[in-house]
């Protein structure tokens, strides 16, 4: 798992790891404000499709009671 975060670190798609999902988007929102939100926006999706795709095939649509 830490070849996967380090992967993440080096494509710079951690960003949604480090820091909070940013406010949504408005009318007002400033260029500045709307390729930030785009910025973390890709590097969530990538950093899921990532994770999901490492997930063990044993594992996947496994649940447990602990989780709600």
């Amino acid at each position: 798992m830490e070849k996967t975060f380090t992967m993440l670190g080096c494509m710079d798609i951690d960003l949604a790891l480090r820091e909070e999902q940013p406010t949504a988007l408005t009318a007002e929102s400033s260029p500045d404000v709307n390729r930030d939100f785009q910025r973390w926006d890709h590097s969530n999706c990538m950093s899921l499709m990532i994770m999901k795709h490492n997930v063990p095939e044993a594992f996947k649509g496994i649940e447990s009671e602990k989780i709600t």
